[in-house]
């Protein structure tokens, strides 16, 4: 019983607590692309890549 809720207590932190962090750039230069929106589809949620073409997006559940 106990590591039923020790899993249930697991799976919920990685549903809930997910960062995705990432990079875009362009395919032919391959220099990095500043100012791209990021969007989870279907969701209100987004971010914008940095200076460097870098993002990261916290997903909550």
């Amino acid at each position: 019983k106990y590591l039923k809720i020790l899993n249930i207590i697991i799976f919920q932190s990685f549903i809930f607590g997910q960062t995705i962090t990432g990079s875009v750039t362009d395919r032919i230069t391959n220099g990095n692309l500043d100012g791209v929106n990021i969007t989870i589809q279907g969701t209100s949620q987004g971010t914008s890549t940095d200076s460097e073409g870098v993002f990261t997006i916290d997903i909550s559940g």
